[in-house]
């Protein structure tokens, strides 16, 4: 892992005295709402990077509230197509993978002897954002609809405790493929 973030500084450096232009880093929060085929769920992402002229690159993570709590964690590239004045239309695009939380214990779990293990998955995400630059400090307020895709799993273990094998395991894989329309609002700084 210290391998990896001196790797990263170094290749921040270096393209910056390759460029000879200004790359300044970024952050990005964001609050929102997701809305699918089971119900609706909340979502708060932060997203830490760099800006170079039209480009926004970096690493996030987040709580995905959707279907069941989670937290990606991802790579996002976010591209400016259009800007006038203080406004700026852009795409971004968000990829990596989904950790499911452990939930509590549900009461058919001790009751029936079942063990659930949640399964790690993918995450992406596509969006269209429009922002509008407030000040001289470069303050960003940041609105974004887009399409969001996770992919969960679990695996469920029932002890059998009644004759006439007691103590075989029976064995259930479910995966879940959640695929939701987000709308976001930001801040950028």
């Amino acid at each position: 892992m210290k391998n990896f973030l001196a790797l990263l500084l170094f290749t921040f450096i270096s393209i910056e005295a390759i460029t000879q232009e200004r790359i300044r880093f970024s952050l990005q929060n964001f609050a929102g709402l997701l809305t699918g085929e089971n119900g609706s769920g909340v979502q708060f992402q932060t997203i830490s990077g760099i800006r170079y002229k039209k480009w926004n690159a970096g690493i996030g993570t987040g709580i995905d509230g959707y279907y069941s709590f989670s937290s990606p964690v991802f790579l996002s590239l976010n591209r400016s197509i259009f800007k006038r004045g203080k406004n700026d239309f852009s795409l971004s695009i968000n990829g990596g993978i989904n950790l499911p939380w452990k939930n509590v214990q549900n009461h058919y779990e001790s009751f029936w002897g079942y063990k659930i293990t949640k399964l790690t998955g993918a995450y992406w995400q596509g969006c269209v954002n429009y922002g509008i630059s407030l000040g001289k400090r470069k303050h960003i307020l940041l609105a974004q609809a887009g399409f969001s895709y996770k992919h969960m799993g679990e695996i469920m273990k029932q002890t059998v405790i009644n004759p006439p094998s007691p103590g075989d395991q029976d064995t259930y894989r479910y995966d879940y493929y959640l695929k939701t329309l987000s709308f976001k609002i930001g801040w950028e700084f």
